[in-house]
């Protein structure tokens, strides 16, 4: 299974409760497709950027989910004759890969931390006597 991210756009028309309900509904859809839901996020009503089919607001959805990439192309055709939708995205998730971190970096760290105050001080000596300067 794959993680995939739906973003719903829907009509003003169909109301708060209308809302709720069809996202409801969409989600049942999903699920028959063997969806597990791992995450949703409800905008609620919003001003558009611009019109859509007449509509300068819209209600926003994002839904979360793991299915099986085969079921995307069906979850898409229910999505695409359902009216009240104005638009949708199917994304898929790309997995996060955390970068360890190389030994050789971690040594010369251990390395510039043990350094002191003294030797910071002794390689300034050393430093203006090689210039010909004095303190």
């Amino acid at each position: 299974m794959r993680r995939y991210e739906l973003c719903l756009i829907l009509r003003p028309e169909v109301g708060d409760e209308g809302f709720q309900a069809k996202i409801g509904n969409i989600k049942q859809m999903i699920e028959k497709e063997g969806a597990v839901f791992v995450r949703e996020d409800i905008w609620g009503l919003r001003q558009l950027a611009y019109q859509i089919k007449n509509s300068k607001k819209a209600y926003y959805a994002f839904l979360i989910y793991d299915i099986l990439p085969e079921n995307i192309k069906a979850i898409q055709h229910e999505l695409q004759i359902d009216e009240d939708v104005l638009r949708s995205i199917i994304k898929q998730e790309k997995e996060r890969k955390i970068p360890e971190p190389v030994a050789k970096e971690t040594q010369e760290d251990e390395k510039s931390e043990n350094i002191d105050e003294g030797d910071i001080d002794d390689a300034k000596e050393v430093n203006k006597s090689d210039h010909g300067e004095s303190e």
